[in-house]
């Protein structure tokens, strides 16, 4: 099938055409797959989708399981699993067999692979899913299927299973740095990568929180964001962290929100200082201008509530790791003050408690 569908390559130009004109095409080879197979995580943003049939939606699983702990299956999820195997087969043979580049097409597949990565239960569907997707992120992408992979890594974000949304965060992450080229000299592209980063920094699953705030650090670290785009994320990640104010009483001075937070508070407030600490880890080697301020800054959340105050030790300790070598010459950059401060916290017993 790969090789049949490897003559599947458009002609240059406006007039249009195949060169395989007569061959299979990848799109209607998909078409004819995709109702075989089971979302097994509900995603309410596939639920209407033509691409994926509301016959092949199973949203019998609740969101905190996974598809590895169901136990029996019958023979349509069989297939199903044995179809998916197939088809990531199909995705390694015609990356391998074919000279055009990329057909957007294939992303349509995207949400299937991701739900498999990690499970126990058919460790041969989860191999082929892997590698299906290496393949697929080490691709140079074309410039018209760079939108169409942001939009459908966007909605597969939002899936209910923490396993298919870290498949995902894996993907995007190479991704992103094979076309980093085509990625970063377009604002528009820039910041879609960004947001969907940022936000899946407030994920409810932490193991997404950490590994979203691991992608951040790293396109910072490679100057994929910088200059207005870095200042407003930094102000926009510090405007979560701080606490919130309100005028009240007959002299309108302000003061502090009463209550405890709720559950959505709690996880923008980690996630403003996942942020905070991905801009620490990004420079291991430097100090640049608006790292001591960000040290102060989460300096004075180590008394909130966990896992805040782990977090911040371990950005700290990474911190201590990759500057002390060279500490003679980093401190140059923290005024007094700030050194007191980072000498207690570095030094101190009670940190290391």
């Amino acid at each position: 099938m790969a090789t049949l569908t490897a003559m599947d390559i458009p002609w240059a130009g406006a007039e249009g055409g195949n060169v395989g004109q007569g061959f299979p095409t990848k799109k209607l080879f998909i078409d004819e797959v995709i109702p075989r197979l089971n979302l097994n995580c509900p995603n309410p943003e596939f639920r209407s989708s033509r691409s994926l049939s509301p016959a092949s939606v199973n949203t019998s699983h609740s969101s905190s399981e996974d598809v590895s702990m169901e136990g029996l299956e019958d023979e349509e999820t069989k297939r199903a699993n044995r179809t998916l195997e197939m088809v990531s087969l199909w995705i390694c043979h015609q990356i391998r067999l074919s000279s055009s580049s990329l057909d957007p097409v294939l992303f349509e597949l995207l949400p299937y692979l991701c739900q498999f990565i990690g499970t126990e239960r058919d460790q041969d569907v989860s191999q082929s899913c892997l590698q299906a997707l290496c393949y697929l992120s080490a691709c140079i992408l074309p410039k018209t299927a760079i939108q169409p992979l942001l939009d459908m890594v966007k909605r597969i974000a939002m899936s209910e299973s923490y396993k298919t949304k870290m498949s995902m965060l894996e993907f995007l992450q190479v991704a992103v740095f094979t076309n980093f080229p085509s990625l970063v000299c377009s604002p528009v592209y820039r910041d879609q990568v960004t947001f969907l980063t940022t936000s899946l920094l407030s994920d409810p699953h932490i193991t997404v929180r950490q590994k979203a705030a691991k992608i951040l650090g790293g396109l910072l670290h490679s100057g994929f964001l910088s200059g207005t785009p870095l200042t407003n994320l930094l102000c926009d990640l510090r405007g979560r962290v701080r606490t919130k104010m309100t005028r009240g009483g007959t002299n309108k001075r302000f003061r502090k929100e009463e209550g405890d937070p709720g559950a959505q508070d709690k996880l923008n407030h980690h996630s403003g200082i996942l942020g905070l600490c991905a801009f620490v880890e990004a420079f291991p080697y430097d100090v640049p201008d608006f790292v001591p301020p960000i040290l102060m800054e989460l300096s004075t959340h180590l008394n909130d509530r966990q896992p805040i105050p782990m977090t911040i030790k371990k950005s700290l300790q990474e911190f201590k790791r990759t500057h002390q070598d060279n500490w003679q010459e980093h401190k140059t950059k923290f005024t007094e003050d700030q050194l007191v401060v980072m000498t207690d916290l570095l030094v101190s017993q009670n940190y290391y408690a």
